[in-house]
Formats: structure tokens, C-alpha cells, sequence
């Protein structure tokens, strides 16, 4: 078949194939084969949706195990603030109790120091 211009009104249509049956033949042999392209499409199509499906999957358990992780973290770093907090006031009562230490440290060394002196005046005295 001629090409003919749109404005050309001697256009007619001819078949493709004179033969009707052999027209329709391959009518349907180009739709199953545009079927079988599809048909592979969409298996393809079907097998990434199922890789995704699978990665998502993966996706949340990693981010379940990394919350379970992170909750874990928290309660060791809330244990170890805990401790902290009570080491600090040990601390504190110790600092507390050695400076209440040297007290009785220099009491008792001015204590024997005293004596000393009275010893050492009487002493003199009795010479």
C-alpha cells in the first residue's frame, strides 16, 4: 500500500494478507508472543517485588537487633550512672572521714606532745 497525504481523498485500504485465515493466524501468533513478553515481564517484575520483600524482611531484623543492642546499651550506661552516682558519695564519706582522721591524728600527736612537755618539765623540776 501507497503512503497518501491526509488531504488526499483517493486513499483506500488494502488487507495486509488477500487471505483472511492467514491474516488472523498471524494476528495471533504477534498477540501470544506480545503474551509471552509479558508473561516474562511481569515473572521478572514478580522476582524483584520478592528480592525487595526479602531485603525488607533482612532490613527489620537487623533494625530490630540493633534496637535491642541499643536498649541494651542503655541500660548498661544507666547501671554504670547508677554506680557512678553511688561510688561519688563512698567518696565523699571517705574524703569526709579522712579529714576527720588528720584531726584525731594531730590531737593525738599534740596530745602525746603535751605529755612529753610535762614529763620533760617535771623532770626538771625534780633535779
Amino acid at each position: 500500500a501507497e503512503m497518501a497525504s491526509a488531504t488526499d481523498p483517493t486513499v483506500t485500504v488494502q488487507p495486509l494478507v488477500a487471505d483472511g485465515r492467514s491474516e488472523v493466524g498471524e494476528i495471533m501468533a504477534a498477540q501470544d508472543q506480545i503474551m509471552q513478553q509479558q508473561d516474562q515481564q511481569l515473572d521478572g517484575i514478580s522476582r524483584s517485588v520478592g528480592m525487595m520483600r526479602n531485603m525488607g524482611l533482612q532490613i527489620r531484623d537487623e533494625l530490630d537487633m540493633q534496637n535491642n543492642l541499643l536498649d541494651d546499651i542503655e541500660s548498661g550506661v544507666d547501671r554504670t550512672a547508677s554506680e557512678m552516682r553511688g561510688q561519688q558519695t563512698t567518696m565523699a564519706k571517705l574524703l569526709k572521714r579522712s579529714k576527720d582522721c588528720k584531726w584525731i591524728l594531730l590531737i593525738i600527736f599534740l596530745t602525746g606532745v603535751v605529755i612529753f612537755l610535762l614529763y620533760w618539765v617535771f623532770q626538771l623540776g625534780h633535779r
